[in-house]
């Protein structure tokens, strides 16, 4: 029961636990015919109920294993995700900041238009005495 599946070897990136697993249990978990599924239920039986007992202690150990990476990965992503939330809202609120920088500057370099002024009439001299309605 220490070979490895045929077709299948062992890659750098597959993790230790699979490689474990692979390497005990693959002739009884890799089977593909009924003959080979028959010999397996056959060796299984033929092991004592210790035998029995760590092999699916070790199955069991190798689950939660496998579990703690997932978590790890799973964990590390959420970090990372994290960080790449906080350096965008980061970087929004620069850009944000410089928008409005920009866009107050932009206000002030306008030049102000001169208010509007009364246009000028000519002033007439009023001291005379012909007023209407006298």
């Amino acid at each position: 029961m220490s070979r490895f599946p045929r077709g299948l070897s062992r890659s750098a990136e597959q993790p230790a636990f699979l490689t474990i697993a692979r390497a005990f249990y693959a002739d009884a978990f890799g089977v593909g015919l009924q003959s080979d599924l028959d010999e397996s239920v056959a060796e299984w039986s033929a092991l004592t109920e210790a035998e029995r007992s760590f092999a699916i202690a070790h199955l069991l150990f190798l689950g939660l294993v496998a579990q703690a990476g997932a978590q790890e990965s799973l964990t590390d992503a959420i970090d990372l995700l994290d960080d790449l939330a906080d350096s965008l809202e980061e970087r929004l609120e620069e850009r944000l900041e410089a928008s409005l920088e920009a866009s107050l500057s932009a206000d002030l370099d306008v030049p102000e238009a001169d208010p509007p002024t009364e246009p000028e009439l000519p002033l007439e001299d009023d001291t005379t005495e012909e007023v209407e309605g006298r």
